[in-house]
C-alpha cells in the first residue's frame, strides 16, 4: 500500500467519524513504540475491516464502492493485460450501457489513470473496490483472460497458507461467528455468519485452489487429508496479527461438488460483560440481581443456539464472583475463562451428568452446568438446588414458560421445579440499528394497530452507510423475556396448572414482543427484525 494511499484513507475515516484523531494518533505512537504495521494495528485493535476503510473513502470523495460480484470486460482486459492488471489492481467492468468504468483501488495513483488512458482511448469512469477483491476477482478470470499464463505470473497472487490467513482474519475483524467454505459447480464459496445472518464473501475460488483451501484447513485442524469420503471434527487455532487468540472448531462433509468446510470460531471477539450491559430493561435487571443473590435455587436460560445465553450467564457469574464464593462450572466448550472460577470441560468421557454429580464432593457455592439435555442432570440439579446451592443451566424451549413443562417432560416431578425454580430468562439476538444512519419513519395505521401504539409515533428503519458497509445494521442486542417465580406462580407449577394459568399468576412478566416493542421504539432495531423473529405480525 502507497503511503499516500495509506494516509487518504485515515483522513476520510477521520472525517467521516470512524475512529477519531486522539485514537489515531494514539495507535502511530504504539506501532512506532513496538514497530508493527499501523494499518494492521488499527484495524485489528479497533476491529475495522479494510472494506470498510474503502467504502468510507469512496464515500467521502464521491467515488462508486463496489462490494459485491465483479463481472469484467473479458475483451478490455485482455487488452489491459492479466499482469498490468494484476500490478494496478485494475479491472474494466462489463457494462450494459456504452459508459466504460474502470475498478481500481486507488485513483489518486498517475500512473494508474495514465495506463488506463493510454490503452482505452475513451472516456472512462473510477469506481473504488478492496485491492483484495481485485485480486482475488483476477485470479479467478486468469485462465479466461490468458490461458497460456505462466504461473510465475499467478503463483504470488494464491497461496492457500496466506489466503487462508486472510479469511480467518477477515472473519474475525467482521465479528463473524463461522466461515462456510461451500463448494460449487464453478468452484468454492466462501460465506460469513455475521449478526446471525449468512453473508457472501463474493469471493468464488477455482476448483483447484479451493481444493487447496480445504486441505490447509484440514492440515491445521490434523484431519486426514487423503480421506474426503467421511465427515470429519477436528480443531485448529488462529492468531491475529496483534496476537489475538482464536479457538476454532472445524467441521468438514463431503458433498457433490466436493468437500465444504464450516468453521465455528470461539473467542477472540468474547468480551466478559457485567450485568448492566447485557440489554435487559433497568426493572428487570434489578429483580435479576436480586434472584442471584439468593443462596439457593435453580436459574434457567433459555433459547435457541447462538441466541446469547452464555452471554448472560458468563455476566451473572461475574456478578457472583469473588473470593468468599466457590463458583464451578461443567461447559460444552468453554467459550471464556474467568479468573476465580473453576470451569470443566465437558467430552465423551465426562458428561454433564458426571461432571455436576462430582461438583457436589468440591463444597461449590454456585454451580453452572451448560445445558440441561437429559433426566439424570435434571435431576441432579434440581437436588443441588434443595441441598443450598445455586445453580444455573439453560434449556432449548421457544419461551420462558415453555420450560416449566419441558422439566416435567424430561421425568422432574413439579413439586420439586415449584421448589427450586427461582426465574427463567428466555432470550432471542436481532441486529442492531447503524447508529450512523438509521431513519425514522412514521408507523402506518396497520403497524400502530399491531404494535398497540399510537399512529402518529415513528420507528426506525435501516438505511446503510461506510460505517455499517451498506448493510443497516451493526452488531446485535438480546431480547428478553422473564418470568419470576413467588409463591403464588409456585403454588401454580406445584399443581400442574396450565401455560394460560401460569401466565396469568406470573407476577412482572415480561415477554419477548413487549421488550421487542421497547427497543424498537428506541431506536435500538427494526420492526423488520422483530418480524424475522415471529414477533409483531
Amino acid at each position: 500500500m502507497s503511503v499516500l494511499r495509506e494516509q487518504r484513507l485515515l483522513e476520510a475515516a477521520v472525517e467521516n467519524n470512524v475512529f477519531s484523531q486522539d485514537e489515531l494518533e494514539g495507535l502511530r505512537k504504539q506501532a512506532r513504540k513496538e514497530h508493527v504495521d499501523l494499518m494492521e494495528l488499527l484495524c485489528f485493535s479497533l476491529r475495522l475491516p479494510m472494506t470498510l476503510l474503502y467504502r468510507n473513502y469512496a464515500e467521502i470523495n464521491h467515488y462508486e464502492f463496489v462490494g459485491g460480484e465483479i463481472k469484467p470486460d473479458l475483451s478490455l482486459l485482455r487488452k489491459l493485460g492479466l499482469e498490468r492488471a494484476l500490478q494496478y489492481h485494475l479491472i474494466p467492468l462489463a457494462d450494459e450501457t456504452e459508459s466504460l468504468v474502470i475498478l481500481c483501488a486507488n485513483p489518486e495513483d498517475r500512473t494508474v489513470l495514465q495506463t488506463v488512458k493510454r490503452l482505452v482511448k475513451q472516456e472512462f469512469t473510477l469506481c473504488i473496490a478492496n485491492p483484495e477483491h481485485i485480486i482475488e476477482t483476477l485470479n479467478r478470470y486468469a485462465p479466461v483472460i490468458n490461458p497460456y499464463a505462466d504461473d510465475d505470473v499467478l503463483a504470488p497472487f494464491f497461496d492457500p497458507v496466506k489466503t487462508l490467513e486472510n479469511i480467518l482474519n477477515q472473519a474475525y475483524l467482521n465479528r463473524a461467528s463461522d466461515i462456510h467454505f461451500e463448494p460449487a459447480e464453478k468452484g468454492l464459496n466462501i460465506r460469513y455468519r455475521i449478526d446471525g445472518q449468512l453473508q457472501v464473501e463474493n469471493r468464488l475460488f477455482s476448483e483447484a485452489n479451493g481444493a487447496a483451501l480445504i486441505s490447509r484447513v484440514k492440515v491445521l485442524a490434523e484431519l486426514d487429508i487423503a480421506e474426503s469420503r467421511i465427515p470429519q471434527d477436528g480443531a485448529m487455532a488462529h492468531s491475529t496479527p496483534i496476537d489475538i487468540h482464536i479457538d476454532i472448531r472445524v467441521a468438514t462433509l463431503p458433498t457433490q461438488f466436493g468437500e465444504r468446510a464450516t468453521l465455528r470460531l470461539l473467542g477472540g471477539d468474547k468480551q466478559l460483560l457485567n450485568l448492566e450491559k447485557i440489554g435487559m430493561a433497568e426493572k428487570h435487571l434489578q429483580l435479576f440481581k436480586k434472584t442471584i443473590a439468593q443462596p439457593h435455587g435453580l436459574i434457567l436460560i433459555t433459547g435457541p443456539t447462538g441466541s446469547g445465553k452464555s452471554t448472560t450467564l458468563y455476566a451473572a457469574l461475574n456478578e457472583l464472583a469473588d473470593s468468599k464464593t466457590n463458583i464451578l462450572t461443567a461447559e460444552d466448550p468453554v467459550e471464556m475463562t474467568m479468573a476465580g472460577i473453576s470451569q470443566v470441560q465437558v467430552n465423551s468421557k465426562t458428561s454433564f451428568a458426571q461432571a455436576l454429580r462430582s461438583f457436589l464432593r468440591h463444597d461449590p457455592d454456585v454451580i453452572m452446568v451448560g445445558e440441561i439435555r437429559d433426566s439424570e442432570t435434571a435431576e441432579i440439579a434440581m437436588k443441588a438446588a434443595l441441598t443450598g446451592h445455586l445453580v444455573f443451566s439453560t434449556l432449548h424451549t421457544n419461551s420462558a414458560l415453555d420450560s416449566i413443562p419441558r422439566l416435567t417432560d424430561i421425568g422432574v416431578e413439579s413439586y420439586l421445579v415449584a421448589s427450586t425454580l427461582l426465574c427463567v430468562i428466555a432470550q432471542r439476538l436481532v441486529r442492531r440499528l447503524c447508529q450512523f444512519c438509521y431513519s425514522a419513519v412514521p408507523l402506518t395505521v396497520e403497524q400502530a394497530s399491531i404494535l398497540q401504539c399510537d399512529q402518529g409515533q415513528n420507528i426506525f428503519a435501516p438505511k446503510g452507510c461506510a460505517h455499517c458497509q451498506g448493510v443497516g445494521y451493526a452488531g446485535r442486542l438480546p431480547l428478553f423475556e422473564t418470568l419470576w417465580v413467588d409463591s403464588q406462580l409456585s403454588e401454580a407449577i406445584a399443581s400442574q396448572q396450565s401455560q394460560v394459568k401460569l401466565k396469568e399468576k406470573a407476577s412482572s412478566f415480561i415477554s419477548l414482543a413487549e421488550d421487542g416493542r421497547d427497543k424498537l421504539l428506541q431506536g435500538m432495531t427494526s420492526l423488520a427484525e422483530l418480524q424475522r423473529l415471529g414477533l409483531w405480525v
